[in-house]
């Protein structure tokens, strides 16, 4: 209350100074001065009840000298010192936490993150080697295939191979052999006459082939001057026309003393077998083998 009023005093008196130089002015121009004066008093009054509340209430007594001030104030800077530094340390405390919960935070954000690409990338390797398992089993799965194809044409191959040989044993043994009526021609020096006839001029032998090239006849020629005779000389006339035939070929028909048809049931053929004379009825000049007609 002793500053208040002692305000309140202060702030009046002005007031009632300025009043009372406007009422003097108004009173020198011999204008109104009653409401300046009014003004004034009551600002005179208000001064008044301040200087009255400031003796009524009067300032505290003064129980500390400058020392304890002082003293006090260092105490109380010192106190704001410890409590700004433990501030301060508290503050650093918690921005250290804050930190470090931080650092954790992102060390284990950085850790599920590595987790996770770690996985992504086992993944990736699994799904890899899972592909790569995959290609491996279908390209060895394509080589066994094309191994067992090559396999299965090979033994095509050797199945075909083995029945054109037993074809071939079976046709060379069913078919009557070189050099014999039904056989082909000899392996030896022939003179081609014309597309179905040859000779073997050495030892006056012909030939005549037909279809297939194959020999439909076989003439062998006699010097006359050998006087072969068909009575006396008829084994060797034999012997030579069974040159010409297969080796199992047996007399199945006499129809003359000249003309013969002889079987071979080996080869499933006969042969006609003729003894010809050309100029004297004894004198045979040649032996003809041909396909029995």
């Amino acid at each position: 209350m002793f500053t208040f009023g002692a305000i309140l005093a202060t702030i009046f008196l002005f007031i009632f100074g300025v009043f009372l130089i406007w009422g003097l002015i108004q009173l020198f121009r011999k204008k109104s001065t009653r409401k300046p004066f009014l003004l004034s008093g009551i600002s005179l009054a208000v001064a008044i009840v301040g200087i009255v509340l400031v003796f009524i209430y009067p300032a505290p007594p003064v129980t500390q000298n400058t020392a304890e001030k002082a003293e006090s104030k260092t105490i109380k800077e010192d106190d704001k010192v410890k409590e700004a530094s433990d501030q301060k340390k508290k503050s650093d405390s918690e921005d250290k936490a804050k930190k470090e919960k931080q650092a954790a935070e992102l060390k284990k954000t950085q850790a599920l993150e590595e987790s996770k690409k770690l996985k992504e990338q086992q993944a990736k390797e699994a799904e890899l080697k899972k592909k790569k398992d995959a290609a491996e089993l279908a390209k060895k799965q394509e080589q066994e295939k094309i191994a067992l194809e090559e396999q299965k044409k090979k033994a095509a191959e050797l199945e075909e191979k083995k029945k054109q040989e037993a074809k071939k044993k079976a046709a060379a043994t069913s078919a009557p052999p070189a050099d014999t009526v039904y056989g082909q021609l000899p392996k030896k020096k022939l003179t081609k006459r014309s597309s179905e006839l040859y000779s073997d001029e050495k030892n006056g032998i012909t030939y005549i082939v037909g279809d297939n090239n194959n020999i439909f006849q076989v003439e062998v020629d006699f010097d006359m001057a050998l006087g072969i005779n068909i009575e006396m000389d008829k084994s060797f006339l034999v012997e030579h026309a069974m040159d010409y035939m297969a080796d199992d070929a047996n007399l199945i028909q006499t129809k003359s003393d000249r003309e013969f048809v002889y079987e071979s049931k080996k080869y499933k053929k006969k042969y006609d077998v003729l003894f010809v004379n050309d100029n004297d009825e004894n004198i045979v000049t040649r032996v003809i083998v041909s396909k029995h007609m």
